[in-house]
């Protein structure tokens, strides 16, 4: 696998694992004050932008160019809605990647010194050495002394590598907390901002569904103060027709007394008519039984006639009786004329009665005719009136349904505006609340987060202050190192010199002896003569050079 140099998935803000299955959009929402979007990216996107990732991870970031930052926000953008913000995200991330190099930069200069060769104070530094070690330059044993100081110091050296690499590795790691640290703290501001600001929204959404829930009840109240007026005006205008109405009620009740009245005298004279009617037939019934007596004195006349004629036939046949026939038909002469006279007088009462009961029937009639006359009249000024009365009733019916209709309008629109004033309460209480608890949750966070903001602040003074102690230390560490190293160098040098010089030498002595053996061989072998020959071995001084 190979090496990674830094953390884009993280320094980027793209996502917090490497192995990621789904990177949220980093495009900002302009709706919601630039907000992230909550689109996320899955499948074969997040696949390919996870592959990206670990290729820049693998490349330092002082050789990231800008078109792999710009590919690289291209894939981490949603296609639909933020495609085109790929350049503000390339350039957004500018900072985090300058950050990025800076601490490589670090790292590598650090390397850098540590292993940078100080060529130019070898020389003092060697003299250095030699007095420091107490070390003559007298040649033979200078090898051994120089091996048993090396095994002396190798394991202080050993110590002194592995502390000063352990403070390379604290220091590293340090300034990967330090920037790690303020890549959180950043966060953590950006997140305590966002809470501000989702604050000063809420605050504001409050504010316009306050606002706006006044202006409503305005509205509500001003139509609800037009409908009362107008229902005031209904009622005057019911009152004014039930003035009218009961106005014509007395005039229909008066009308009603009249013709009630009328009635009863038109009863009177029907039955003044009946009672004339009835005199008049009880008068012709008179006159019948008058004309009944009259034909009986007629009948009783003819009869008398006849007697006269059977008398005066008698009177011829019988002057006896003439004087007594005479005075008995005197006698019935003056009957008979008060028979005459009261038949006279009586056909004159009838007659009268007859005359009276033509008068009277004429003026009953003409009366009758009048009396027609007007209960025509009134029967159709009762019915204008009834007309008018039902039409008035009517309409007033018809008022009365529109006012209940109102009415019951008015109710359903005043409990719909009471409902809705009371949904609108419960809903801006419930917004409230719900404000009220989100701004008691973002205080509550703000709390946190600056509490937290106090520890990290505190943690990155003590890193800094252990990284400023651990800057101490190591400048001391390399400050005692150094001498040592320039001189275990030189020491190394000096080791592989003589280790040269002895390998020469023992080369130089090797071949010496050979021919000293083979020289000595041939000498003495027999029949050679030993007198020129015969010396003895000695040895040659090993000479070393002198060390400069």
């Amino acid at each position: 696998m190979a090496d990674t140099y830094w953390d884009p998935a993280n320094l980027l803000q793209i996502t917090d694992s490497n192995t990621a299955l789904e990177v949220q959009c980093l495009g900002r929402a302009k709706s919601r004050h630039n907000a992230r979007c909550r689109w996320t990216l899955s499948g074969s996107d997040a696949a390919a932008i996870m592959a990206k990732v670990r290729k820049l991870a693998t490349i330092p970031p002082t050789k990231v160019t800008q078109q792999e930052l710009e590919s690289l926000a291209k894939l981490c953008l949603c296609r639909d809605y933020h495609f085109s913000q790929w350049y503000a995200v390339a350039q957004r991330w500018k900072p985090a990647l300058a950050r990025a190099v800076k601490h490589h930069e670090r790292l590598a200069r650090g390397s850098v010194a540590a292993e940078k060769p100080q060529s130019e104070n070898l020389a003092s530094e060697r003299k250095q050495c030699f007095k420091i070690l107490g070390f003559k330059d007298d040649g033979a044993d200078l090898p051994g002394k120089l091996s048993a100081y090396l095994r002396d110091n190798a394991d202080a050296k050993h110590r002194i590598e592995t502390t000063v690499a352990e403070l390379q590795g604290d220091l590293a790691a340090a300034h990967v907390t330090i920037c790690t640290s303020e890549d959180h703290l950043r966060e953590m501001e950006g997140e305590l901002h966002r809470a501000k600001t989702r604050e000063t929204e809420l605050t504001e959404e409050c504010l316009a569904a306050a606002l706006q829930v006044q202006e409503s009840r305005k509205a509500k109240r001003a139509r609800l103060a037009e409908m009362l007026k107008g229902l005031e005006s209904a009622n005057n205008d019911r009152g004014r027709l039930e003035n009218v109405v009961a106005v014509l009620r007395d005039e229909l009740g008066s009308a009603t007394r009249w013709l009630e009245e009328e009635r009863a005298k038109a009863d009177s004279r029907e039955e003044a008519e009946e009672d004339l009617k009835r005199r008049l037939v009880e008068a012709i019934e008179a006159a019948a039984q008058a004309n009944d007596l009259l034909e009986e004195e007629k009948t009783k006349a003819r009869e008398l006639s006849g007697a006269k004629d059977d008398l005066e036939r008698r009177l011829s046949g019988a002057n006896k009786d003439i004087v007594s026939t005479r005075r008995r038909l005197e006698e019935e002469k003056g009957k008979a004329k008060v028979l005459r006279d009261k038949q006279e007088g009586f056909e004159r009462r009838v007659l009268e009665a007859y005359a009276q009961g033509d008068r009277l029937v004429a003026e009953e009639r003409s009366k009758g005719k009048i009396l027609k006359q007007e209960k025509d009249d009134l029967e159709h000024h009762l019915h204008e009136v009834n007309v008018k009365s039902e039409r008035l009733l009517y309409e007033e019916q018809t008022k009365n349904r529109i006012l209940s209709d109102i009415r019951h309008e008015l109710r359903l629109r005043l409990s719909e505006a009471r409902a809705s004033n009371a949904a609108e309460a419960s809903k801006a209480k419930r917004d409230k609340d719900a404000l009220s608890k989100a701004h008691a949750t973002a205080l509550d966070r703000v709390r946190r987060l600056q509490t937290s903001l106090d520890a990290t602040r505190h943690r990155l003074q003590q890193l800094e202050d252990e990284r400023q102690s651990f800057e101490q230390n190591l400048q001391q560490s390399r400050a005692e190192v150094g001498p040592l190293r320039s001189t275990n160098e030189q020491l190394r040098i000096d080791i592989a010199v003589l280790r040269n010089k002895i390998t020469s030498l023992e080369e130089t002595l090797s071949n010496r002896w050979r021919t000293r053996l083979r020289n000595f061989i041939h000498t003495h072998k027999p029949g050679h003569d030993h007198t020129t020959t015969d010396q003895p071995l000695s040895p040659t001084p090993l000479l070393l050079p002198p060390i400069n």
